[in-house]
């Protein structure tokens, strides 16, 4: 932000550091001219770790705050924008563009539109978008959904058939003033421009849960395909017995590094998935 800290001027960089304070999840985003900036593609997300994970007692398991309570097995971040690609184009001639025009036509998670929300991390087809949207899970499984929404729009968000805890929004945990729980179910959830929000569930039975928009108009590829603000929930089998399930390592693929295939989840080895 040039009109309260240094600048950077253009083709050089500038190393910066800072002290997180509270846990949670955040977003980060360009502060000059930010209308338009943050519609190019500067923005971010931020995760701050609670200090709980590093006590001995609680070492090698993961909390969205300082709360035992907020323990998840599997975290997602769930990134939410939408873009109107009249101004990308003006952009690029160097041309002016009416932001008060604005009318996007795509809406997006983790930069990509469905279908290709659901292929995996890194997927040759898609070399500029290399995050994946997906979420797997094993039955029973905790997991964490980081949404953040950076758009310029309101969205509501629902998984078919999985209801979600809120436990914290804009990186402050859901309590009272007196620390009491004050989490809450939702079947939808709404974010407003600029929110975030941490929610969990815990997996059902197998199989594949929808995560979409309930703004139907918002589950296009500009009007002409269906797509748009849609995941999936894949909620798989385990390849083994439960009674001779070995116990599933507790360490977290870190974000962005969101991977999704058909057999393999994030932090599971080769003897997890029955080989030898």
């Amino acid at each position: 932000m040039p009109e309260a800290s240094i600048s950077v001027p253009v083709g050089r960089d500038f190393v910066y550091y800072y002290k997180p304070l509270n846990p949670g999840t955040y977003l980060y985003h360009c502060h000059f001219e930010p209308v338009e900036h943050i519609q190019m593609g500067m923005v971010g997300p931020l995760v701050v770790r609670p200090l709980l994970e590093k006590e001995p007692l609680y070492r090698g398991r993961r909390f969205a705050y300082n709360d035992p309570a907020t323990e998840f097995r599997r975290e997602y971040l769930i990134f939410l924008t939408e873009l109107d690609a009249h101004p990308h184009h003006l952009v690029a001639s160097v041309q002016e563009f009416d932001w008060t025009e604005y009318r996007p036509e795509y809406w997006l998670i983790n930069g990509r539109s469905y279908p290709d929300t659901v292929k995996p991390a890194d997927d040759p087809s898609l070399p500029t978008q290399p995050y994946a949207a997906g979420i797997l899970a094993y039955p029973e499984e905790k997991v964490l959904l980081r949404f953040v929404n950076v758009g310029y729009q309101q969205h509501s968000i629902q998984i078919l058939g999985i209801p979600l805890k809120v436990i914290g929004q804009d990186a402050t945990p859901v309590r009272g003033l007196g620390g009491e729980d004050l989490s809450y179910w939702k079947d939808t959830l709404y974010f407003a421009a600029g929110q975030t929000v941490d929610a969990v569930f815990t997996a059902p039975e197998p199989g594949i849960y929808p995560l979409y928009n309930r703004n139907y108009h918002k589950n296009t590829n500009a009007g002409t395909s269906f797509g748009g603000m849609v995941s999936e929930v894949q909620v798989l089998r385990r390849p083994y017995p439960a009674s001779l399930s070995p116990e599933l390592p507790t360490a977290i693929t870190p974000l962005p590094c969101i991977k999704v295939g058909p057999r393999a989840l994030p932090g599971e080895s080769r003897s997890e998935r029955g080989a030898t």
